[in-house]
């Protein structure tokens, strides 16, 4: 699963970065893949795009925990 790809690669933000891209380029519009990105945006610093993603995790199902930071 890609939960499971995820957490194989570690700490690494490249490894992981490299992770969401395919997952979202399998499943676009896949809730739990762009709340990791967001999160994964949140860790790099970059805020405003953790934010636009959180709002879309948001819009497609509003019980996603971590997208409500």
């Amino acid at each position: 699963t890609w939960m499971l790809r995820l957490g194989l690669a570690g700490s690494s933000p490249d490894g992981a970065r490299q992770v969401l891209d395919r997952w979202l380029a399998h499943r676009p519009d896949s809730p739990a893949a762009l709340e990791r990105l967001a999160l994964w945006h949140e860790s790099v610093g970059d805020f405003d795009q953790a934010r636009r993603l959180a709002v879309r995790c948001l819009e497609l199902d509003p019980g996603l925990v971590a997208a409500q930071f």
